[in-house]
């Protein structure tokens, strides 16, 4: 849109209202796109006011039950499936009819990439490395947990409503999703206590900034259409976003009242103010939004082996930057 000359470019409304100084780091970088379309680019097109991450949730009153620790490390997340398994029970809850499976490899993926990785993705600014251990190794990862019964072969047949309400029943203990589900766990988990961080030892976290407020470049009130997005990034709009169960991009988290969602916040911002954030995969291109779930699919059905699935997202990938006529840099 940007590019096809839509879209008001806001920079003097952003110096007008000072929002740069609100909204920084990766929670800017959706919000400007340069002269490709690219976003983190030099030019301000809309602005974020509101963001979300996935977040690893843990039924406390499971591990509890069955003496086992609350992960703080990698390992520890890994030994606490080894031993749930070991007593019968399942330990991640993911669907592969949807993202679940796939937010899971991102996630492994984001634990160990480093900034160059995300950008070759993301932002095509060199070729992405497809032999890197960072790739190869998590895809594997999610094989072997998939050997090992950390995620059920069943996942195949799971949308993301089914692993939500399995979660909210306490039918298993871990589960990774969308912080856009913590609010639903408030409300409706009532039979045991949760708590919930991101993957242990992270470098980056999956997640972003969204709810990109625009001005159309034809618009006829553009100052009042600034004037409405500077009142959603007022502190009474991001507090009370935050205080609801939301993830504000310009609050002031001592007005935050709820213990769990100060929390959450306050992780998030520790991960976008540094720029920590990994987006999501199919981001780099739109085929890869169903692409990339239906190879680890595959893989959940036993029908694919990870070198393959690699190999199968490789393609797309490829094919889908192509089309946009994105040419690596």
């Amino acid at each position: 849109l940007s590019t096809m000359g839509l879209l008001t470019d806001l920079g003097d409304y952003v110096k007008q209202y000072g929002w740069d100084k609100k909204v920084t780091g990766a929670n800017a970088a959706v919000a400007k796109y340069d002269e490709n379309g690219i976003m983190d680019g030099d030019t301000w097109y809309g602005m974020t006011s509101y963001a979300e991450f996935q977040r690893v949730y843990y039924n406390k009153d499971l591990f509890a039950k069955y003496n086992i620790k609350i992960p703080t490390t990698y390992d520890e997340f890994v030994d606490a499936c080894q031993k749930f398994v070991d007593a019968g029970v399942t330990p991640i809850a993911a669907d592969a009819q949807e993202y679940g499976v796939m937010w899971l490899w991102w996630q492994l993926v984001s634990k160990n990439a480093d900034s160059k990785f995300i950008d070759n993705w993301q932002l095509y600014r060199g070729d992405v490395d497809w032999n890197s251990k960072v790739l190869t190794n998590s895809v594997k990862t999610i094989n072997e947990w998939l050997d090992k019964g950390f995620i059920s072969r069943n996942a195949t047949g799971m949308k993301a409503e089914d692993t939500t309400q399995a979660f909210i029943k306490g039918q298993y203990p871990i589960y990774q999703t969308g912080t856009w589900n913590q609010g639903r766990f408030v409300k409706q988990i009532k039979s045991f206590d949760w708590d919930a961080a991101v993957m242990p030892e992270s470098n980056y976290a999956v997640g972003c900034a969204g709810n990109l407020l625009v001005i159309p470049e034809k618009s006829h009130h553009k100052d009042l259409s600034a004037k409405f997005i500077d009142y959603v990034l007022s502190d009474d709009v991001q507090n009370f976003l935050g205080n609801a169960g939301g993830i504000p991009v310009a609050a002031d988290t001592s007005k935050i009242t709820d213990a769990k969602s100060k929390a959450m916040i306050e992780e998030y911002d520790s991960y976008a103010k540094d720029g920590k954030l990994s987006y999501y995969p199919d981001y780099a291109a739109s085929n890869l939004t169903d692409a990339v779930p239906a190879e680890f699919q595959e893989l959940v059905n036993g029908t694919k082996k990870p070198a393959d699935v690699l190999k199968n997202i490789h393609e797309k990938y490829d094919t889908g930057v192509e089309d946009m006529g994105v040419k690596n840099n």
